[in-house]
């Protein structure tokens, strides 16, 4: 197996204009019982990258998973294409991970409709450049709210479970 990505997600909200790549970003930013954070936590550790939203978000017309697909297609036969998986962020990743007003700037976005309006259109584009470089198997991963939270949180994350539902609600 050849493994390309520095994450299995890809790059896709560090390519987009408006989200600004963070290298060891504060911890007081995040949820402490979301998965991933808690992880970290757990075991003394912080995460070594995130990444957040600095200004609209807009899709700047190229893919960072396109060069991946067209390398695996160098390593299977033709007939064999359709079957290639690219693995996609989950469109709410760096929403639900932060706490209340860390995901975006106020004066960027009002509200978490607006913002997950913008996350939405950018990954409806992103979808539909893969979609025209031949990808027909698209695996989002790590949707985190596919998790049983039994921590302090639960309540602000139910509340939020509208708008991370419609954000995944892309038309073809």
């Amino acid at each position: 197996m050849c493994y390309r990505r520095g994450v299995f997600w890809g790059m896709f909200f560090e390519s987009l204009e408006g989200m600004t790549d963070v290298p060891m970003p504060s911890m007081d930013i995040f949820r402490p019982y979301v998965p991933d954070v808690a992880g970290f936590i757990e075991k003394g550790d912080r995460p070594g990258q995130s990444c957040l939203c600095t200004g609209k978000i807009r899709h700047k017309g190229k893919s960072t998973l396109v060069d991946a697909y067209n390398y695996l297609k160098t390593l299977v036969p033709e007939h064999q294409w359709g079957e290639i998986k690219v693995t996609m962020i989950s469109p709410s990743w760096y929403h639900l991970r932060y706490k209340d007003g860390q995901a975006f700037p106020k004066d960027v976005y009002p509200t978490d409709e607006a913002y997950f309006e913008d996350v939405a259109k950018a990954f409806q584009a992103e979808l539909d450049i893969l979609y025209d470089a031949g990808v027909r198997n698209i695996q989002i991963d790590d949707p985190l709210f596919a998790c049983k939270f039994e921590r302090t949180g639960t309540s602000a994350f139910i509340g939020l479970l509208p708008e991370y539902s419609s954000s995944l609600s892309l038309s073809a």
